[in-house]
């Protein structure tokens, strides 16, 4: 109240900024006749001062400082893909030579890892599948003791023949007459021994 007595009674200008301690709150009244600007504006031109100098001089050190480190970072990426290498001598060369070799090097490491875990990874999930699988074709994998071969000869050649112990002849006899098995008149039905 007393600050709009003062704007009007005394045609001044008034800007107040009242900030409580313990809540946080921010309270300000200022003359209709001005803006906040213009208030900080007129005090700098009053005492000869300028309020944002240091900070304004503090951003351009700070945006300097990233603009140097933003060329050395392209420079360097230039240097990387071997353009502009012509001021560098033999030991700068070869230190960036070594330079890269070393990231080579780290980068390989790091692939080669990711692709062992990933055929780790692979190999731990197929593996039931694989054991599954494996299991399925040796189910029906019986050995055969027995092997039928046609055989012309006397039974008793096939007998001496098969001096194996584990081997076995059985003449099966041509007279047997199956309802199924037809032979043309004047061909011998073949004969055949287990082996």
């Amino acid at each position: 109240k007393k600050a709009d007595e003062l704007t009007i009674l005394c045609d001044a200008k008034v800007s107040i900024i009242i900030i409580s301690s313990t809540s946080k709150k921010l309270s300000e009244y200022i003359s209709h006749s001005t803006t906040t600007k213009e208030i900080f504006d007129r005090y700098q031109k009053t005492l000869g001062i300028d309020l944002w100098r240091n900070k304004y001089e503090k951003m351009q050190e700070e945006l300097r400082k990233l603009k140097e480190k933003n060329n050395k970072l392209r420079r360097e990426k230039r240097h990387r893909m071997g353009e502009d290498l012509s001021e560098f001598d033999f030991s700068e060369l070869h230190r960036l030579e070594q330079e890269m070799e070393a990231s080579f090097a780290v980068t390989r490491f790091q692939h080669h890892k990711k692709l062992g875990n990933k055929i780790n990874t692979l190999t731990r999930k197929t593996r039931p599948r694989n054991n599954h699988m494996g299991d399925l074709v040796q189910e029906p994998k019986l050995e055969d003791v027995y092997g039928i071969v046609e055989y012309g000869g006397p039974y008793e050649s096939a007998v001496a023949s098969a001096a194996a112990s584990h081997l076995y002849t059985v003449r099966l006899q041509g007279h047997i007459h199956h309802p199924n098995l037809h032979y043309l008149p004047g061909v011998e039905p073949p004969q055949f021994r287990l082996v």
